[in-house]
């Protein structure tokens, strides 16, 4: 049996793909602001960190959801393959890439300046 937190996540997770749904290609973008107001206004009451985790959890699921920062910003559905690879190529595999950069910085001073082996920090 679903709790009340599970059931309120899963309706907020709805309701954030049925409006970005709507939103097809990069053209046709709605601001994080936008997206909040609407999905306050219509749907159910969830802030803006609800409202990314909603966004991450459907992209976990595999919805082709894009997004772009800056002012111009906004999230979308792609319109096909290619515009998803291009949002792939053009903003996680960067991010990913910078994450993997971090971790090995951050492996290395452990190492470096702690007690911890490295055989310890390889997962």
């Amino acid at each position: 049996m679903k709790n009340y937190i599970q059931a309120r996540n899963e309706g907020l997770n709805k309701s954030v793909l049925h409006a970005i749904q709507k939103r097809v290609e990069a053209e046709n973008t709605i601001s994080r602001d936008n997206l909040v107001s609407l999905i306050n206004g219509c749907y159910v009451a969830a802030g803006e960190r609800a409202i990314r985790q909603a966004i991450n959890d459907l992209r976990h699921e595999g919805y082709p959801i894009c997004s772009t920062g800056g002012t111009d910003g906004g999230y979308w559905w792609a319109k096909d393959a290619n515009e998803l690879y291009e949002f792939i190529h053009r903003e996680i595999e960067p991010r990913m890439a910078d994450l993997s950069e971090q971790r090995k910085a951050m492996m290395l001073y452990a190492v470096q300046h702690t007690e911890i082996q490295p055989h310890l920090l390889e997962v």
